[in-house]
């Protein structure tokens, strides 16, 4: 039995719903697991186009 349940976890973290409540802590506390996930993502993205455009605006 033990060994069917280590079975299962794999594929709930390919979205399932247990996986949601525990992504929310890596994320920024999104709502849901992908969702949090997303989140910190377009966190990542928004400070690297700020930065580019800090550096444009130096060298101009």
């Amino acid at each position: 039995m033990p060994r069917a349940e280590n079975r299962k976890k794999p594929i709930s973290n390919g979205g399932g719903v247990k996986q949601g409540g525990f992504q929310n802590k890596q994320g920024n506390g999104g709502a849901g697991g992908a969702f949090g996930q997303a989140q910190s993502k377009k966190q990542a993205l928004l400070e690297k186009m700020k930065k580019q455009l800090t550096d444009k605006s130096s060298n101009s």
